[in-house]
């Protein structure tokens, strides 16, 4: 089963998006659209690299919280903003792979 958090809004998941941002470690917050091809082929990777790595993954849909998507600066999807620490140190823009993924995450937090 995917370890893959999907934001929902609202008062509780709001604070558990904002605690999984800003805990220590690294986590990647996907904002993505339901209609979205490229996201929706980006999904499965995140649902399985979720079960193989160390860091969070959040899912944003950017037509239910257009303020949080435009808050990021996201002007197209998918966008992966990869924070470490709680600051955002990456952005990604596009589908990859799930050894791309991980490499470009490894990257960015170093």
């Amino acid at each position: 089963m995917s370890k893959v958090v999907h934001y929902e809004g609202e008062n509780v998941v709001d604070s558990l998006l904002a605690t999984a941002i800003l805990e220590k470690g690294v986590t990647v917050v996907d904002f993505f659209a339901t209609w979205c091809g490229p996201c929706r082929a980006l999904g499965p990777v995140l649902d399985e690299l979720s079960m193989e790595v160390e860091y969070r993954i959040v899912k944003v849909d950017v037509d239910k919280y257009p303020d949080l998507a435009a808050f990021y600066g996201v002007r197209s999807i998918p966008t992966l903003v990869i924070f470490k620490d709680g600051k955002p140190v990456d952005t990604l823009i596009g589908g990859r792979s799930k050894e791309q993924l991980n490499e470009d995450v490894e990257k960015a937090t170093k």
